[in-house]
């Protein structure tokens, strides 16, 4: 009787062990190399035992951090960022799917991970990867270590790869476009570094990160992707769909033109594109080529020495479709906005010959010239903005140079 009671009394407590038991190992299948099998560009994760991760993106972006996780749930903090997702482990793949309080943070790699949308993203173990007939991405030196075995596999350091590759080569096409249709105008800005920022007739612009490979361009934003074609043309760029392009009601990029299987050209607004960076510059653009106007560097001005002597309002037309406005006080604080809605505000200071603008975590950096009524602001070597807020897309960014002309 004895025994029997206390055989009673024990089953509750193995059955919380046996609970125990089966979420450590449903846990365990997360602590390894996840490949995303979408086509969101190359995305690695690793997971480790010991609670933290490394997370490899696009162009070769990079950021670690730490992983909480139980029999349903994982949870990824990297800084103030941090993701919220449920998962299911079957087949040597992760299925992961965003929870009510996952949400997106732009500019940051952890915070525009795959999934961004209500449907799952799969990601497929190492060794899947390899069967699939893969070949697994280089990860650079210095990367994650004493990760968890993948399957079949013995324990082992990943591989140092040969590298993410190389990220592609934008200056032939940086530069502003617009299309005009019916009265209503896209334009489109394309950045030297791989980003684009698209604003559509009447809406709210939007920014992402661009994939080339020869001549195919893919559009990356938060929500969704656009698969392109592209030819430079003497005036532009002409975009044709691709067969795996798909369209997205609602979103901003998944309606963006082309809309049906026709090419169609977007003009280049204002200087010519920049001569690819294996020219050298001394030599001339060839006779197709249109010759770009002298640069703005050259024009004569007196470098700022004093943020109150540059006091007032000016404005730049970026394009012939959007002014950006600066604003800039005697007490050094300052206020930027442009015609689509875009705005900063924050403090303006010089640092021995460069002008910082500083609006929260971004910082841009200038050397500012006066001439006449204008100020003109030439990109510091330094300057590589956060793309945190607005300021980080205020002109001068692609093409290096802006005037601004006082009110």
């Amino acid at each position: 009787m004895k025994r029997n009671l206390v055989f009673l009394l024990l089953l509750p407590l193995m059955g919380m062990i046996s609970r125990a038991h089966a979420v450590d190992d449903d846990k365990a299948g997360l602590f390894n190399t996840f490949y995303l099998e979408a086509d969101h560009g190359p995305y690695v994760l690793v997971m480790r035992e010991n609670k933290t991760f490394d997370l490899y993106g696009p162009g070769g972006a990079h950021l670690n951090g730490s992983v909480r996780a139980s029999a349903e749930h994982v949870t990824l903090t990297s800084g103030e960022v941090k993701r919220f997702f449920h998962f299911d482990l079957a087949s040597s793949t992760l299925k992961l799917g965003r929870r009510d309080t996952d949400k997106l943070t732009k500019g940051n790699l952890l915070g525009t991970m795959p999934p961004t949308t209500d449907s799952r993203e799969v990601w497929a173990t190492e060794t899947l990867w390899r069967k699939r007939g893969h070949k697994p991405i280089e990860l650079p030196a210095g990367g994650p270590v004493a990760v968890a075995p993948p399957e079949e596999a013995p324990t082992k350091r990943p591989a140092v790869p040969e590298a993410v590759p190389t990220p592609a080569d934008f200056n032939d096409i940086a530069g502003t476009y617009a299309i005009t249709s019916d009265g209503l105008t896209d334009t489109l800005t394309i950045g030297a570094d791989g980003t684009f920022d698209y604003t559509p007739p009447g809406g709210t612009r939007q920014r992402g990160t661009l994939l080339r490979a020869d001549n195919e361009l893919s559009f990356v934003s938060t929500a969704h992707t656009r698969h392109l074609t592209l030819r430079r043309t003497a005036d532009g760029l002409e975009l044709t769909r691709r067969d795996t392009d798909v369209l997205k009601a609602g979103d901003a990029i998944g309606t963006m033109p082309p809309t049906d299987r026709t090419p169609l050209v977007y003009k280049r607004q204002g200087a010519a594109a920049p001569a690819p960076v294996s020219q050298p510059a001394a030599v001339a653009p060839s006779p197709a080529a249109p010759v770009a106007p002298p640069p703005l560097e050259k024009a004569a001005g007196v470098p700022v020495r004093d943020v109150k002597s540059i006091a007032g309002t000016y404005v730049h037309k970026a394009n012939p479709f959007i002014a950006e406005t600066l604003a800039i006080a005697e007490d050094g604080s300052f206020t930027y906005k442009d015609s689509n809605g875009a705005s900063a505000a924050g403090k303006a200071t010089l640092d021995n010959d460069v002008l910082l603008l500083t609006a929260g975590e971004v910082v841009r950096r200038f050397k500012a010239t006066s001439e006449d009524r204008a100020l003109v602001l030439h990109c510091d070597a330094n300057d590589k903005p956060l793309f945190k807020n607005d300021l980080a897309s205020m002109s001068p960014t692609v093409l290096k140079v802006a005037k601004y002309e006082k009110k």
